[in-house]
């Protein structure tokens, strides 16, 4: 007889003592993400404990055999002037989707044991918050089941993640892009010529030279206009998250980084891993103190031209609606997000603010901001 049992790990050197089987129930599918494996999720960690967040991650066990893992984190949160106990994923917004991780053939018994442990445990958290879900999701199991028990939940389509697709060719593909997006090429391509000789660099393996050149990322993020944003590296949190990512990263060949220099001077960089034949952007940035030249829509362009290569199969820009992915790109994948409530009274009065008295004062407030125009 199998012995199925839920644990929860909220210590890091448990944590740590998962990787290897952690990784082994991930590969048991092919195309799993990148965004699934134990590095990834112990390179976000670094952030959101820099942050103060508190390990809640549950295990499911058939026997000694690791067959599901549901990787939150909890922590105590004030939402509409109302203090509750929040699990999220291990997420950080580098993150391009998340997941629960089961075992093949194994969700019909994962996903009661994560629900019913969940619900033995209701005293312990008020909401629960599924984000960068695909419609392809395995945590889409755990929200059916949380209905079927009568637990109250809403739902929004979050973001799209945008990607190229790269098995046809570069010639074909590029002549579906506008004519103004190749005159924003061109320009910034006649710009940067005139002020010396271009040079693009791809690191991938030299241990020393990604170092060095992570050096220069991690510069270009302190001195860019993005240097106020939640996630530029003159952080603690994003700045220990980076650092792991790229030792991980590194040792386990997804180590991708682009460089732009002018005269050997850098001038914007893209950093990305690549794991089975996908591509995922992270993060770019240029020298500010350039901008008039373009160097980091030159380099975009530069960079999706030479990924028109075999094996490669996709270019992820990650989540988000921003302009430029939208000149190269119509085709996305759609990520939800997804928030369980708890029936204890305050997570019952979250609902009904959010899902009654929200929806009716936006209403009003659309109502009386016509009547006012007309």
């Amino acid at each position: 007889m199998s012995e199925i049992r839920v644990e929860i790990v909220e210590d890091e050197n448990h944590f740590y003592s998962l990787r290897t089987q952690w990784n082994s129930l991930v590969t048991q599918e092919t195309d799993a993400p990148v965004f699934l494996y134990y590095e990834w999720f112990d390179s976000a960690w670094q952030w959101l404990r820099a942050d103060g967040a508190k390990l809640w991650i549950l295990v499911v066990w058939e026997n000694s055999t690791l067959i599901g893992i549901c990787p939150f984190i909890r922590s105590a949160q004030k939402i509409r002037g109302i203090s509750l106990f929040v699990l999220n994923f291990i997420i950080i917004p580098d993150t391009q989707l998340c997941d629960v991780i089961i075992a093949l053939d194994k969700e019909s018994v994962v996903v009661p044991a994560l629900v019913h442990w969940l619900e033995k445990h209701k005293n312990q958290w008020d909401l629960i918050n599924f984000k960068r879900l695909s419609v392809s999701a395995k945590a889409n199991l755990l929200l059916t089941e949380f209905i079927t028990l009568g637990y109250f939940q809403s739902e929004k389509e979050e973001m799209r993640n945008y990607f190229i697709d790269l098995k046809s060719s570069w010639d074909e593909f590029y002549k579906t892009r506008s004519r103004r997006l190749k005159k924003g090429n061109n320009l910034a391509a006649s710009r940067l010529a005139r002020t010396g000789e271009i040079k693009i660099e791809w690191i991938r393996s030299d241990p020393s030279q990604i170092k060095q050149t992570l050096q220069s990322v991690i510069n270009m993020s302190i001195s860019s206009w993005k240097k106020n944003e939640l996630g530029a590296l003159n952080k603690n949190g994003p700045l220990a998250f980076i650092q792991k990512l790229t030792e991980h990263a590194t040792h386990c060949g997804w180590i991708s980084i682009w460089i732009l220099r002018i005269d050997n001077d850098p001038l914007a960089c893209e950093y990305q891993l690549i794991h089975n034949d996908n591509i995922y952007a992270l993060r770019a940035d240029y020298n500010s103190s350039k901008a008039e030249l373009s160097p980091g829509t030159y380099l975009n362009w530069k960079i999706i031209e030479k990924l028109f290569q075999p094996p490669l199969k996709h270019y992820y820009f990650g989540p988000g609606d921003n302009a430029y992915k939208l000149r190269w790109t119509e085709t996305a994948d759609s990520l939800k997000e997804v928030y369980i409530y708890n029936r204890t009274l305050i997570a019952q009065i979250l609902y009904f603010f959010e899902e009654s008295v929200i929806p009716k004062l936006r209403y009003l407030r659309n109502l009386f901001s016509k009547d006012t125009t007309s």
